[in-house]
């Protein structure tokens, strides 16, 4: 009897909106790790400790509200009329079956049921959230704005002080160099001048000068570096011994010549007029030992303005390096000697004082006086011709 009256207070209390204070709910829940932990719910949310893994639990409170699967709610809500129908319904499930007389899940419901308890149970990943605008703000202050300002105007100014440090010394090696060049000529110290020349060069290129100054100074060092590097050998006497004595040429006569071309620098004096193809120049050789002809060749685009006013043969003084050696058919008695010249050693020589120094004096030669003139005021003029051997993207010289 008193139970009942017990469940009657309750349901009224519960018409009315109001929990029982002193309703003790236990409760068992089941830690990662598989421990059970176990304790009595109170009035506020507390923190409980699996007795294994010393994990914190957060248990939630008696009678919550609202109700959740593993803590049912005697408080209802909403008006009377909820409370009322609410109250009814509950009356009517206790009726209901029981648990014994639920059927089990089939085994694949059982399953599933148990994967999703066990996703569940996996902690939620979730990716770090980046605010663009507020990292913005928090990087870009005032503050850093002008400290970042100043670096770059101090930068900039170090770097202009630097290139400017450098246009002067290179003006001055520049000065320098021009009256040295001249009195290293007269003394024949072609070691220095060919050092006072690149040096004079290198300060050209840094104050990018484009004059006919510039110019000469540059062929002149390709002149200077031409006399230091001149070869032993001997290409007339080279061609001559790939013959026998009965004048036929031998098995090895084209290394014969190679070997001898190989040894450094050339000088000619000879004539030079444009080829069948466009860019080639054909070089006439002085002397034909043997039985066979000699066909100098070079391709060299860059040497068709001096023959832009007249396209017939003209006398040139140059230094060159052979590139290879073709020997002719010993069974074609007109097949000639095939020598091409490299392109980039191909030197117009512009000064008395160097052909001197192969055997050439112009005060007693009026026509190669002409010839180094006209070889001077072409290379002086001549844009294509000072930029022949640069590359294509030059590194930019330092003093």
């Amino acid at each position: 009897m008193a139970g009942v009256v017990e469940k009657l207070k309750g349901i009224v209390r519960r018409l009315r909106g109001q929990s029982d204070p002193t309703v003790s709910v236990a409760y068992e829940l089941q830690c990662e790790c598989g421990a059970a932990v176990t304790g009595t719910r109170r009035t506020t949310w507390i923190e409980a400790e699996c007795p294994q893994c010393f994990q914190s639990l957060f248990v939630l409170p008696a009678n919550v509200y609202p109700s959740t699967p593993s803590v049912p709610s005697t408080v209802p809500s909403g008006t009377f009329a909820e409370r009322l129908k609410e109250v009814l319904s509950e009356l009517r499930g206790s009726r209901g079956k029981t648990a014994a007389e639920i059927p089990p899940l089939p085994v694949g419901e059982r399953l599933q049921e148990s994967v999703r308890t066990w996703r569940e149970r996996l902690p939620k990943l979730s990716l770090p959230r980046l605010n663009v605008r507020a990292f913005i703000r928090r990087v870009v202050t005032p503050f850093r704005l002008l400290m970042i300002g100043m670096v770059a105007v101090i930068a900039v100014t170090v770097t202009r002080m630097q290139h400017q440090k450098a246009v002067e010394e290179a003006r001055q090696v520049w000065l320098q160099a021009a009256d040295e060049i001249e009195t290293l000529l007269a003394e024949r110290e072609f070691i220095r001048l060919e050092q006072t020349l690149s040096a004079a060069t290198t300060a050209g290129r840094v104050l990018e000068r484009q004059d006919s100054q510039w110019r000469s100074a540059s062929n002149l060092q390709q002149e200077v570096m031409s006399l230091n590097a001149v070869g032993s050998g001997n290409l007339l006497s080279a061609i001559l011994r790939a013959y026998d004595d009965s004048n036929q040429l031998v098995s090895d006569a084209a290394d014969i010549v190679q070997r001898d071309a190989e040894q450094g620098v050339m000088f000619f004096d000879t004539y030079v007029r444009p080829g069948v193809e466009n860019g080639e120049f054909r070089i006439a050789f002085p002397v034909t030992p043997g039985r066979h002809a000699v066909e100098l060749t070079v391709r060299l685009p860059e040497l068709s303005e001096l023959f832009a006013d007249s396209a017939e043969e003209q006398r040139m003084l140059f230094a060159a390096e052979i590139e290879s050696v073709t020997a002719p058919n010993a069974a074609i008695s007109r097949d000639p000697w095939r020598l091409k010249i490299r392109p980039d050693s191909f030197v117009l020589l512009t000064r008395d004082e160097l052909c001197r120094e192969v055997g050439l004096d112009p005060a007693e030669d009026p026509d190669l006086a002409a010839t180094l003139e006209r070889q001077r005021l072409f290379v002086e003029s001549s844009v294509a011709w000072n930029t022949r051997l640069r590359s294509p993207n030059p590194e930019t010289p330092t003093i």
